[in-house]
């Protein structure tokens, strides 16, 4: 459509893009020449500045970290962040893959790029194999908010719970909602607003109100302990009266996270037949510990933390 005035004309068009994808933009630019406008015989081009459209498009992401502490909200100083390189796919409703990712140097990840509806994200079970990223690590109960829209960060809540269709995956409670509201000019994006409390890079032109970065999956190590006790000389041997005989007890920390160990052990069948020579001594990586282990009737009893 064209209008003519005295100053000028004004040309509006409407163009109907078919086959586009979340996030596309379209450019254009509008040329005009007229025979009014020439010089030395030819035509001068009028050429209007650029204009470009984007298509709507949302980014989903942030944090997967350790809750160290074991009280279901990320506290910075205490809990840790996942390393970089952690896989994540995200899912729509229908479960059909749509997106990947890996987490950054500081434990965040996002997909961008994707059309209103309605996402889950996973952690495959590869990444929590022995080999993987996060082994030893397990989904933490604790701070879980089954509900994902609650659009609250990770010092709120988390909303990461083993998969039930993926043995050995973890992924997002329920599902995200992506939205916006297309009768408004110009469409409003539904999404929280300063979110993006991790420093994320969503696809330029991608605004805060289409950003969901409050997806965030808590893990917590998995304790683990083994004890052991030998004989020198070795159990079976046999040893004639009067001889000496020494105990070692042993106990490491194999899981992730420190624990409060307490060690006791009756004396009472030795001491019927033996008595101690040698005061017992507890190290802890090669240092004495404390407090000290000690012996109170025929009990001999320690206690401390032990590290991963």
């Amino acid at each position: 459509m064209a209008s003519g005035s005295k100053s000028g004309i004004t040309i509006k068009f409407t163009t109907d893009q078919a086959g586009n994808e979340a996030g596309d933009l379209y450019s254009n630019r509008f040329t005009a020449f007229s025979s009014s406008f020439m010089n030395s015989g030819r035509y001068q081009l009028l050429s209007s500045n650029l204009v470009t459209v984007r298509v709507l498009g949302f980014s989903i992401g942030d944090l997967i970290w350790f809750d160290n502490d074991d009280n279901g909200t990320f506290d910075a100083g205490v809990d840790t962040v996942a390393p970089e390189g952690v896989k994540v796919e995200v899912f729509d409703k229908a479960n059909t893959l749509v997106g990947t990712a890996t987490t950054n140097d500081k434990g965040r990840w996002l997909v961008n790029d994707l059309p209103r509806g309605e996402y889950y994200a996973v952690i495959p079970a590869s990444e929590f194999a022995a080999d993987g990223p996060l082994a030893g690590y397990v989904v933490q109960p604790v701070g879980l908010q089954a509900n994902p829209n609650t659009d609250k960060n990770e010092w709120v809540d988390h909303h990461a719970i083993a998969d039930p269709d993926r043995t050995g995956a973890v992924r997002t409670s329920g599902l995200t909602l992506l939205d916006a509201d297309t009768t408004a000019d110009p469409i409003k994006g539904l999404e929280p607003l300063e979110d993006n409390n991790g420093g994320l890079v969503p696809t330029p032109g991608t605004t805060d109100a289409f950003t969901n970065f409050t997806v965030d999956m808590a893990l917590k190590p998995v304790p683990g302990y083994t004890f052991t006790k030998t004989a020198n000389p070795a159990t079976g041997t046999a040893v004639q009266a009067g001889s000496t005989i020494t105990y070692t007890l042993k106990g490491s920390n194999t899981g992730k996270t420190p624990l409060n160990v307490v060690v006791t052990d009756d004396l009472s069948k030795v001491l019927d037949f033996a008595e101690i020579t040698t005061a017992p001594a507890a190290t802890i990586a090669g240092a004495a510990s404390v407090p000290p282990v000690a012996v109170s009737g025929t009990d001999l009893s320690w206690e401390g933390v032990l590290q991963p």
